[in-house]
Order: C-alpha cells, then sequence, then structure tokens
C-alpha cells in the first residue's frame, strides 16, 4: 500500500489559501480520499469455499485445461489425477518410489501446455516422461543420454524445470549452468542460452521456467524477485521485478498477458506489458499450492483442495 507521506505536494507561499484554517482540512480531505481510492483497488473480494475434495497427501498440485486436478505426492514418487467429468470422484495413479523404469525417485515438475501431452519431470533421475493424457507413458527421454550437434560435447543436466513448445520440444533449466537447453522430442540438444554472461539475460538464481501462449519463455528468480522473457530462440526481450510486498516462490500463466505470483500466504497478478501488480492475500493460511483457473481458484491443503470461486475486486 503506498504511503500517504507520497501525496503531500509542497504548497508556495503564493498559492496558499486566503483562510488558512482551512489547509489542514483540505488536505486531510484529499489524502483520505487518495488513500480509499488506493485501498479500494487493491481489495479483494473472497467468496466462500464451494467445494472440498479430500485427496492422496500431496505436495504439489498442477489444473490442466479441462479442470482435471494433477498431484504429486508429498513423497513426490507418485502422480495422481482427478477427473473433473466425473466430479472429481475418478482417478488414475502413476508411479511409486522405485529405480525401475516405471518408477519414480523424485518428480519435480510438469508441464501442462499441450492438451494431449504430459510432460514430467523426475529429478531423481534426470528423466522426463511424456504422458498421454490417461497417464500412460509414451516415452521416456533420460536427460543422462542426450546426443548433441556435430563437434559439441554433451552437456551435463540436473534439470530444474521443463516446459514444451507445441513441435513437442523442450526447453530444459539447468541447474548445473541456469542455462536453458531446447532438446528435440529425439533427445538431441540444438541450442543453449542464458546462463551467468548472457548480458542483460543473465541468470544466477532461476529456479522455474513456463512457455506463455504468445511462445515468450519466462524464467523466474524468486529469490531475486525477478522474471527474465525471452523468444523461442533465447533472445533476451525484458527483465521485471514486480513489486509485490511479499516473497514468492512460483508462478502460473493465468492468460496471454497476467501471471500469478504465489507465496505462502498472498499472491499477486502480473500485467507482462506494464508490471502492473495487484497484491492480495489467499483465504487460506495453509495452502501449500494455488492454481488459478477460472471459475475456481484451488487452494492445496495436505490432503484437501479447496476450490474458491474466483475473486472479485472492491
Amino acid at each position: 500500500m503506498p504511503c500517504i507521506a507520497n501525496y503531500i505536494f509542497p504548497i508556495s507561499a503564493g498559492d496558499q489559501p486566503p483562510v488558512k484554517s482551512l489547509l489542514p482540512a483540505a488536505v486531510g480531505l484529499l489524502l483520505f480520499s487518495m488513500f480509499s481510492m488506493v485501498q479500494a483497488q487493491d481489495t479483494i473480494q473472497w467468496g466462500t469455499a464451494s467445494r472440498l475434495l479430500a485427496v492422496t497427501p500431496s505436495s504439489a498440485m498442477f489444473v490442466d485445461g479441462e479442470s482435471n486436478l494433477l498431484l504429486l505426492s508429498t513423497d513426490r514418487t507418485r502422480l495422481t489425477k482427478y477427473f473433473s467429468a466425473w466430479n472429481y470422484d475418478s482417478l488414475l495413479v502413476l508411479g511409486g518410489k522405485s529405480h525401475r523404469s516405471e518408477g519414480f525417485l523424485e518428480l519435480w515438475d510438469l508441464d501442462l501446455s499441450n492438451r494431449q501431452t504430459i510432460y514430467l519431470l523426475d529429478r531423481g533421475k534426470q528423466r522426463i516422461s511424456v504422458l498421454h493424457p490417461n497417464l500412460r507413458v509414451m516415452q521416456d527421454l533420460s536427460l543422462t543420454q542426450l546426443s548433441s550437434p556435430v563437434g559439441e560435447v554433451v552437456p551435463e543436466l540436473q534439470a530444474l524445470s521443463v516446459a514444451a513448445n507445441s513441435a513437442g520440444e523442450l526447453y530444459v533449466l539447468n541447474g548445473l549452468d541456469n542455462q536453458i537447453y531446447l532438446l528435440s522430442n529425439t533427445g538431441e540438444w540444438t541450442f543453449r542460452f542464458g546462463g551467468t554472461n548472457y548480458g542483460q539475460g543473465s541468470l544466477f538464481q532461476p529456479t522455474m521456467l513456463r512457455l506463455s501462449p504468445r511462445n515468450d519463455l519466462i524464467v523466474a528468480e524468486p529469490e531475486a524477485g525477478r522474471l527474465f522473457i525471452y523468444d523461442p530462440f533465447g533472445t533476451f526481450r525484458f527483465t521485471l521485478q514486480p513489486d509485490t510486498g511479499h516473497s514468492w516462490h512460483s508462478f502460473q500463466i493465468i492468460d496471454p498477458q497476467t501471471l500469478l505470483l504465489t507465496g505462502h500466504s498472498a499472491g499477486s497478478l502480473v500485467d507482462l506489458r506494464t508490471g502492473a501488480t495487484k497484491t492480495f492475500d489467499f483465504p487460506l493460511e495453509a495452502a501449500q499450492d494455488v492454481a488459478w483457473n477460472p471459475p475456481f481458484v484451488y487452494f492445496l491443503t495436505e490432503n484437501a483442495v479447496h476450490l474458491y470461486p474466483v475473486p472479485t475486486w472492491k
């Protein structure tokens, strides 16, 4: 909330009103009206939760374009999908902790940008599993067995996040060198960009990336409160450092021009064109993850998902 002092303007001696006793009242009225206006713009109105879903203990949540819920288990070894078409009473489960091909060690990220395909990152195995919407595994891509262009040394990857484009190519954020690698759907890396020596687009503490509907690649550095935007070929476009007033750990693309930055008890909607930010408190303090997918906002607690109608602004 802006400080009231920001609205106090200097008044020269020639501008003072004939009746000086009216000045404090006039300034007070001006400040009150401005403060009330800003406060009204920043006030969110949450309704009551319209649904409470009991789920398996989970630590991360994703919602696809058909409002199906995908949850990563607390131990990060299972993926569970709840189907909205069956009122979330029907589910599928994939995985379990195992070094065998059908098991997982540390599920870390999931990309749902393609309605017909789910991309699941197992950080423990450094493997990306390409799944059918029914969770059938169609392909496993090992990040430790990549091929490379002629004359290039195959890099070592420690993937932190993954995003897919419409052609099935994968952008992979590498935690070892802070670079982003574009991989073909056959497991060959074609180019890379970013890192700590990339000019204004240099990355030092990136944690996640997503591809926007306009094919901009958005990379987050929550510790520094920054978002980096690149075009699909790795050309740096601009940086955003939204004034949220709270720390945040992840983001979600709401629409082509809006992001949701998620903190532990508060969130912020950010306009990608202008950087304008609306910050608000969540209705639940214990939420482990949040997904904004109209007409609902989904809040994950350890063993439940709370569905709130998308809020309105006073």
